[in-house]
């Protein structure tokens, strides 16, 4: 038996569209109202007054992301399903930004990576889910191996 694709998303209805145009203008004003409030050139002071190998500390985070990108991309080539490492990429970040921002970060996070990698390059879904939970197995192998 065959896995079954995901559905193509159904048309967002005008009230949807409407709804999400204008949560992301409120997003967008608590933003500015953010920054309003921030104290633009003390940040702008302390972040020039820092050395320019303090910007090594900002690479390892994404630098792990791409090599977790890579390696999922890697398994889906084993599997036959292709999907480009950018879009991998975006589906990574995507789930780490849920996995920080929401209560049971890991489930949530866990869950919306295979489903953006699905919806963003067609790889089937339980295809998705496979590979994922195979790439998590590996990192917990090696982590096992090296303690």
């Amino acid at each position: 038996m065959a896995p079954r694709d995901i559905a193509p998303a159904e048309p967002s209805h005008p009230g949807t569209v409407w709804l999400r145009v204008a949560l992301g203008l409120v997003g967008l004003a608590c933003f500015g109202a953010l920054v309003a409030r921030a104290d633009v050139g003390a940040v702008r002071e302390v972040i020039s007054g820092l050395p320019a190998v303090a910007l090594v500390v900002l690479l390892p985070f994404p630098l792990s992301l791409a090599a977790d990108a890579l390696a999922w991309t890697r398994l889906l080539r084993r599997v036959g399903a292709r999907a480009s490492f950018a879009r991998a990429w975006l589906a990574r970040v995507a789930s780490e930004a849920v996995g920080n921002s929401v209560p049971m970060a890991g489930l949530a996070s866990e869950t919306v990576g295979p489903v953006l990698l699905a919806r963003l390059t067609g790889v089937p879904l339980p295809t998705a889910f496979a590979t994922s939970t195979a790439k998590r197995w590996l990192i917990s192998r090696a982590h096992a191996t090296s303690v």
